[in-house]
């Protein structure tokens, strides 16, 4: 069973936000979209509309530990927090800047690695790999690999993560796409391996130890549709989801360039209007799609079928932009700016709000329904 058991508008009030300020009809002309959730091992962060992030502590009732206004000036593409220190991380502007942020730092401030002068074109995508010392980037057509362990600039974030430098350009690969780079993700395991994913309607699959571009590349997978979102899935991370910009989902066996399934009528099976994510936790993935009017729904995605696990419902009240699953509960955030913790433990897990009790129903938490139970996990192939 999936219940809300908290939920917090970041966007009315940064220091005191609670449920008694959310938008109850939906998002209003003042409401800060959140666009993307993101997760490390002490926070969860948030980026907005406003090109601000959202802090919160992984602490009970969740409370919001630090907002960065003013950093940007143009849309926030992808946030990405260090892999070993859970104080860093790293987030990337349309405009083709990268920055560093530390959260241990007094003051609300970034340092810039990677600037719009440094690489021709916008960044639309980025990822951080290498223990936190390769950062690549996805552009108008091109991907650009940056190594912030050398570089002109002074070191400006300690800590277990090292002193991060200005960043040195030490490659690009500009040949494999022909249309924007809308994803980038280097491997959970492989450091030497990063999926791309553009507008051109292909995922490519590179080795970044290989010399030159044409030795890179291990796989392209034609998706048939512009690409949205990819990731890795499966025990050993063998197996490549891709959400399409035409609600469509496809797996992969990237290594043999196999296309494992194609869902193609989800959101007609489930009565839902856009597909938002899609995870590997709990031996299983999970897929999480969303109606207009901000109800969610959890699937559960396997070669051979996608079955329903959950509805998430009374919650959101506009589009659910994204989620990530952190300690047996899903945060989700939406452009009503809305950021809603549901929980599969009984009573709520300690991130709940005493005063928030929605269930998969839609009905009090007093009236304890229980929501549907997921499938089984499954080997990609």
């Amino acid at each position: 069973m999936l219940r809300l058991v908290n939920m917090i508008v970041p966007s009315f009030n940064v220091y005191s936000a609670t449920i008694d300020s959310c938008p109850v009809d939906g998002p209003t002309d003042t409401t800060d979209y959140i666009h993307s959730v993101q997760s490390s091992a002490s926070s969860i962060f948030t980026t907005t509309s406003s090109n601000s992030i959202n802090l919160f502590s992984l602490q009970a009732s969740l409370p919001l530990f630090r907002t960065y206004t003013n950093q940007f000036t143009s849309p926030i593409t992808s946030l990405v927090p260090h892999s070993t220190d859970p104080s860093i991380f790293f987030a990337s502007e349309q405009c083709g800047n990268v920055k560093v942020f530390d959260s241990r730092a007094p003051q609300n401030s970034a340092q810039l690695i990677v600037s719009s002068s440094s690489e021709d074109g916008e960044i639309h995508s980025m990822d951080v790999g290498y223990s936190g010392t390769l950062v690549a980037t996805g552009g108008n057509y091109a991907v650009s690999f940056f190594d912030i362990r050398n570089g002109g600039g002074s070191g400006g974030s300690g800590g277990s993560g090292g002193n991060i430098n200005k960043a040195t350009r030490i490659g690009y690969y500009e040949e494999s796409h022909t249309d924007i780079i809308t994803q980038t993700r280097f491997h959970p395991t492989k450091d030497n391996v990063v999926a791309t994913g553009g507008e051109d309607c292909l995922v490519c699959i590179f080795d970044v130890t290989r010399s030159t571009e044409e030795e890179a590349v291990q796989s392209i997978l034609n998706v048939e549709h512009p690409v949205r979102r990819i990731n890795f899935f499966g025990p050993s991370y063998e197996g490549l989801f891709s959400l399409s910009g035409s609600e469509t989902m496809s797996l992969w066996h990237p290594e043999s360039a196999q296309r494992i399934a194609d869902h193609t009528s989800i959101r007609e099976t489930f009565q839902v209007d856009y597909l938002i994510d899609a995870e590997w936790s709990d031996n299983q993935l999970s897929l999480l799609s969303g109606t207009f009017s901000g109800d969610v729904k959890v699937n559960t995605v396997s070669a051979d079928s996608v079955t329903l696990a959950a509805t998430m419902a009374n919650g959101h009240s506009a589009v659910c932009r994204d989620f990530v699953k952190r300690d047996g509960c899903y945060f989700t955030g939406g452009e009503d700016g809305k950021l809603c913790v549901w929980s599969t433990e009984e009573g709520g897990g300690k991130y709940s709000k005493a005063d928030v009790g929605v269930g998969v129903s839609g009905k009090k938490k007093r009236d304890k329904k229980k929501g549907g139970k997921g499938a089984a996990g499954f080997s990609p192939y």
